[in-house]
């Protein structure tokens, strides 16, 4: 996973499908083996995607949204700090996306 996110890529598409009750099953299902393995076997590249996956699980189950924005936000840090920019801009945006749509985004004020 370190060089191609596959199963990123695979919850994140799963979950864009629309069909939630199935998804969110099949997207818990993708996550298990990563969920499940003992800290040292999980590749950082794993670890830094699993906050940003439970944030979109979260959502399409319909979780409480300060959870959801928890898990989110640990996404996008996890993800700048294992050194994924891209993944972490990605993950930052649907953060924003998600903001917007709760209508709970307020801009930073100096």
């Amino acid at each position: 996973m370190d060089d191609d996110p596959a199963l990123a890529r695979a919850v994140a598409i799963n979950l864009r499908a629309r069909h939630y009750d199935d998804d969110v099953a099949l997207a818990q299902r993708l996550l298990e083996p990563a969920t499940t393995a003992a800290p040292e076997i999980a590749s950082p590249a794993v670890t830094a995607h699993l906050r940003h996956l439970r944030g979109l699980i979260g959502f399409a189950r319909g979780d409480n949204a300060s959870e959801i924005e928890a898990d989110l936000r640990a996404g996008v840090a996890a993800l700048a700090d294992f050194g994924g920019v891209g993944w972490s801009a990605r993950a930052e945006e649907g953060l924003g996306r998600w903001l917007a749509r709760l209508d709970t985004w307020r801009p930073r004020r100096p």
